[in-house]
Order: C-alpha cells, then sequence, then structure tokens
C-alpha cells in the first residue's frame, strides 16, 4: 500500500467538483424541501384527520392549525382523492 502524504491528498468534495459530479447543497436541500411540500399535499387531509384523534389541548391545537393549510390545499386539488384510489388499489 503505498503511503500520500498529507499535502498531497485532495478532498473528495474538490475531486467531485472539478470533476463536475454530484449536486450542489443548495440543489439537495431544494429537492428534499420539493418532496415535503407534496408530500404534505398528498396526504393533507389524512394528516390533518389524524391530528384531530389527538387528545384535546394544546399541542392539537398547533397542529390543526399547521396543517389546516396542506388539508385546504389537498383537498382542493384533489390530492385526497388520488390517495384514497392508491389505497384502494393496495386493498
Amino acid at each position: 500500500m503505498q503511503s500520500v502524504k498529507p499535502e498531497e491528498r485532495r478532498d473528495i468534495g474538490e475531486q467531485r467538483a472539478s470533476a463536475e459530479v454530484g449536486t450542489s447543497l443548495r440543489r439537495a436541500a431544494a429537492a428534499v424541501l420539493i418532496f415535503y411540500i407534496i408530500a404534505g399535499i398528498l396526504n393533507g387531509r389524512h394528516l390533518y384527520e389524524a391530528a384531530e384523534r389527538r387528545p384535546y389541548g394544546r399541542a392539537r391545537e398547533v397542529w390543526l392549525a399547521v396543517l389546516a393549510p396542506a388539508r385546504g390545499i389537498s383537498m382542493l386539488l384533489g390530492a385526497d382523492r388520488l390517495r384514497s384510489a392508491v389505497e384502494h388499489i393496495r386493498e
């Protein structure tokens, strides 16, 4: 095994950047954000209904307030029906 001096080592990030492979952190974060937005829209009504079944209290009220927009968008776009259709296919 050949020993490489520390000054001769290149960071893997530098190697990938110079080869122009991989993706930037900004692009990866944007992809994750878009994924969660789409998941929230597809599951908005179901997440809201699950929050309604929580015990009464401050946490329940916060979850209902946070999930209300996702529920509205999901029902407006019909995404909740898409999820229901997929669930019925699986059964």
